[in-house]
C-alpha cells in the first residue's frame, strides 16, 4: 500500500487480499480418501451382510448374462426353426389355476361348485339400467367407418424399441424384434381378421 511503500519489509501491514481467515485443516488427498474407503469397503465385504449382498450381485449379475444369452440364443435359432419362438411363449403362460376358494367359514375345491359361487357373486352385484332413452341412439346420416386395410409393412418391428418395458405376455422386447421377420405375416392375417370381424381371438 502507499502509506507503508517506504517502510522496512517487516514493518509493512499484510495485505488483507492475499490473507485467509479460514482456520480449517485443507482437505485430504483422493489418494487417502480412496484408501479409506477401500479399507471400510474390505471390512464390510468380510461381515456376514456385506458377503450376502456380494453373493447376491454375483447371481443378479449371472443371471442377467445368461438371460440375454438364452434370447440371442432363440433369436439366432429362430431363423430355421420358426416354431421355437411359440414354444418359448408358451413357456411364459401362466398356469396356475385356482385350487380353492373360501366360502364364509368353508373351504371348495370343486371347479363345479367354484363356479356356482362365482356365478351367484356376479349376478348379485348386476344391475339393469332402466332410464335407457332410445332418442340417445345415434341416428341419422352418419358417416361410417371404411374398410381399414393393414399392410405387411406396417406390422414389420423395425422401430420396435427394445428398451421399453414388456408387454403382460412377459415376452422379451428383443426377441420379438429378432423373431420380427418370421412373425410379421401372422400378425398382419391376425389383425385383419379381427378388423374384418370386428372381434378379438379368444386367446
Amino acid at each position: 500500500m502507499w502509506w507503508d511503500s517506504n517502510l522496512p519489509t517487516h514493518e509493512r501491514l499484510p495485505d488483507p487480499a492475499l490473507t485467509t481467515l479460514s482456520t480449517t485443516p485443507p482437505p485430504p488427498a483422493k489418494k487417502e480418501k480412496r484408501k479409506s474407503f477401500e479399507k471400510v469397503e474390505e471390512e464390510y465385504e468380510t461381515r456376514p451382510v456385506g458377503k450376502l449382498h456380494k453373493k447376491r450381485n454375483e447371481y443378479v449379475r449371472i443371471r442377467k448374462v445368461e438371460q440375454n444369452n438364452h434370447d440371442r440364443n432363440i433369436v439366432d435359432k429362430c431363423k430355421d426353426q420358426p416354431k421355437l419362438f411359440y414354444k418359448y411363449r408358451r413357456k411364459l403362460k401362466n398356469k396356475e389355476d385356482i385350487s380353492r376358494i373360501k366360502v364364509g367359514d368353508d373351504m371348495i375345491d370343486d371347479t363345479k361348485e367354484m363356479a356356482k359361487v362365482f356365478n351367484r357373486s356376479f349376478q348379485s352385484v348386476f344391475t339393469e339400467e332402466d332410464d335407457f332413452k332410445r332418442e340417445t341412439l345415434r341416428t341419422g346420416n352418419e358417416s361410417a367407418l371404411k374398410e381399414i386395410v393393414v399392410t405387411v409393412e406396417e406390422v414389420r418391428l423395425e422401430g420396435f424399441d427394445v428398451r421399453k418395458a414388456v408387454s403382460p405376455d412377459d415376452v422379451s422386447n428383443w426377441i420379438l424384434k429378432g423373431c420380427s421377420p418370421q412373425l410379421v405375416q401372422v400378425l398382419h392375417d391376425l389383425i385383419n381378421t379381427t378388423l374384418l370381424k370386428g372381434r378379438v381371438p379368444k386367446d
